[in-house]
C-alpha cells in the first residue's frame, strides 16, 4: 500500500473498513485493499499498482437493448440523432458503433488505451458527453474537468453512469455485487453520490438529473445483477463472463437457477450504480 494515502477524489487521509477484494481478471489473482474515505464516504483501492489495460477484455457486441434503453434516455434529455455526442472513455468503440448503427449520425470517441480513439479532435464541440462506467477509472481530475469544459457547448450536458460507494453499507469481499461494482484493481475509486456531485458543482456544472441506479444496465433480460452472479458462479474473472463455453453457462443457470433468473427477470435495477446529468453553466 501507499506509504502516504489520500483520497483521489476529496484529499482526505483517513479510511476505514480496510478490506482486500480479489482481482476480477485473471491478469491480477490476488487481493487489493479497498478502504472507504471517512471524509466523503467514497471507496478507493488503497493498494498501490499501476494498471495495465492493454488487452483488457470487453465484450466486443453490446447488447442493443442496452444501447436502446440509453437512447430512451437520450429522448428525455432532447438530444437528437443529429447532435454531436462524445464517448468519452470509449473502450474498444462498442457502444458509440451501436449508436451509429441505430442511427446517431455524430458520435465519436475518445479512449487513451485505444490507438483507434486516442485523440480529441480540436475545435470540436459536443451536445452531450457520456462516461459509461468510466468515471470511476479517472486518474487525474484535471485533465477530465479540463477536457469537458473545453469540448463542451454552452449547456453542455455531460451523463455519468458510475458504481456508487453510497449504498454499499459495508465492505464485503464475499458478496457478488460488491465484487462486480469494485472490480478490482481495475476501478481506483467507488465514488459516494454527494462527491460527485461536489466534484461537478466546484467545476461550474449544475445537476440536472440523479438516478439511483444504472439507466443502461438495469432491466429485463440483461442487467449488471444477473451478470454479477454469473461471473461469480462462472469463476469470478471477467474473462469468464465474457469467453466461457456456451454449455457451461448454460449449466451454471440451472445450477444456480433461483437466484440467477431471480436478477435476469425480477431483480433487474442494479442500485449500486448512479446516473447523473450535469449541464455546464
Amino acid at each position: 500500500m501507499k506509504n502516504t494515502i489520500t483520497c483521489n477524489l476529496c484529499g482526505g487521509g483517513r479510511f476505514s473498513e480496510r478490506t482486500p477484494f480479489k482481482g476480477t481478471s485473471r491478469r491480477y489473482v490476488y487481493d487489493f485493499i479497498y478502504g472507504r474515505c471517512e471524509n466523503c464516504k467514497s471507496i478507493m483501492r488503497l493498494t498501490d499498482i499501476s494498471v495495465d489495460y492493454s488487452g483488457y477484455i470487453t465484450s466486443k457486441n453490446l447488447q442493443t437493448v442496452k444501447a436502446k434503453r440509453l437512447i430512451k434516455f437520450f429522448s428525455l434529455l432532447n438530444v437528437s440523432m443529429d447532435d454531436s455526442i462524445l464517448d468519452y472513455g470509449c473502450g474498444n468503440g462498442s457502444f458509440l458503433l451501436t449508436l451509429k448503427d441505430l442511427g446517431f449520425r455524430n458520435v465519436k470517441g475518445y479512449e487513451p488505451f485505444n490507438d483507434e480513439y486516442n485523440a480529441l479532435e480540436p475545435g470540436v464541440k459536443y451536445t452531450l458527453i457520456y462516461l459509461i462506467h468510466v468515471f470511476e477509472h479517472l486518474a487525474d481530475f484535471n485533465v477530465f474537468f479540463s477536457d469537458i469544459k473545453r469540448y463542451s457547448i454552452e449547456n453542455g450536458k455531460v451523463l455519468i453512469i458510475t458504481p456508487s460507494s453510497s449504498r454499499i453499507t459495508k465492505l464485503d469481499p464475499e458478496d457478488p455485487f460488491q465484487q462486480f461494482a469494485i472490480h478490482a484493481p481495475y476501478h481506483n475509486f467507488i465514488p459516494s453520490d454527494e462527491i460527485v456531485m461536489k466534484l461537478f458543482s466546484d467545476n461550474n456544472f449544475r445537476l440536472k438529473v440523479h438516478m439511483d441506479y444504472d439507466v443502461a444496465r438495469s432491466g429485463l433480460f440483461a442487467n449488471n445483477n444477473f451478470s454479477a452472479l454469473m461471473q461469480h458462479h462462472l469463476g469470478g474473472a471477467k474473462e469468464d463472463l465474457l469467453t466461457s463455453p456456451k454449455g457451461k453457462i448454460a449449466g451454471t443457470v440451472l445450477a444456480h437457477a433461483p437466484s440467477v433468473l431471480n436478477t435476469f427477470l425480477f431483480k433487474t435495477r442494479d442500485r449500486l450504480v448512479s446516473t447523473f446529468l450535469f449541464e455546464k453553466k
